[in-house]
């Protein structure tokens, strides 16, 4: 009775149809990240040419000053520019492309995405444990006679939930909602391939 119950709590997977439109909305969103980190790439490199150039500018302006009060006023901007050079360096240093495709990253997660059921009906205790940590937010709540209360999904399943539901907001996030949909992915794919789960490379043909 419980296990027909919680397994209805799984009822998040896509049909097939969807599954495809949720990984080709979640490819899209990663190729969009990655186009803005090279468009802000080129816009750091841009303005630190440019501070490079005030500085050369300043320090010329130094050598040639002869008042102690400008030389001092010359010195305190070129410190600044300074101070601005270091920032974006280490901003340009951050800005990097991934080494790895989006398929080497989230394979695996995006096959967990699809069809959690097919974790959960491994006879392994870890696994469907694995299956609580990843699916829900939060612990389940269950009052006898009543069953489950609404469940707090995680972050994916939320999202894939609200596309299912025709609402598809949640598939365009930005900024930090964008990363941590990235982040939370990337967790998961760390978890299957280091933690020794047996099924999750049998979910290559999803039973949607």
């Amino acid at each position: 009775m419980i296990e027909g119950e919680f397994e209805a709590l799984l009822g998040v997977q896509p049909s097939r149809s969807l599954a495809g439109l949720v990984a080709d909305l979640f490819r899209d969103l990663w190729d969009n990240a990655l186009g803005n980190a090279a468009s802000l790439k080129r816009a750091l490199k841009t303005d630190l040419k440019a501070i490079e150039k005030n500085i050369d500018s300043l320090l010329d302006r130094i050598v040639d000053a002869d008042s102690r009060t400008i030389i001092t006023a010359y010195e305190r901007k070129t410190k600044k520019l300074k101070s601005k050079q270091i920032e974006l360096r280490e901003q340009l240093a951050d800005n990097h492309k991934p080494k790895h495709t989006y398929e080497e990253m989230f394979e695996h997660a995006m096959m967990y995405l699809s069809n959690p059921h097919k974790l959960w009906v491994s006879p392994k205790l870890a696994d469907k444990r694995t299956v609580l940590k990843l699916t829900f937010a939060d612990r389940l709540a269950y009052k006898k006679g009543r069953g489950f209360r609404t469940p707090a999904y995680a972050l994916l399943f939320k999202a894939l939930r609200e596309i299912c539901e025709g609402n598809f907001s949640m598939a365009r996030p930005g900024g930090e909602s964008l990363n941590s949909l990235f982040d939370e992915l990337a967790d998961w794919e760390h978890q299957f391939e280091h933690g020794g789960f047996d099924l999750i490379f049998d979910l290559e043909e999803p039973s949607l």
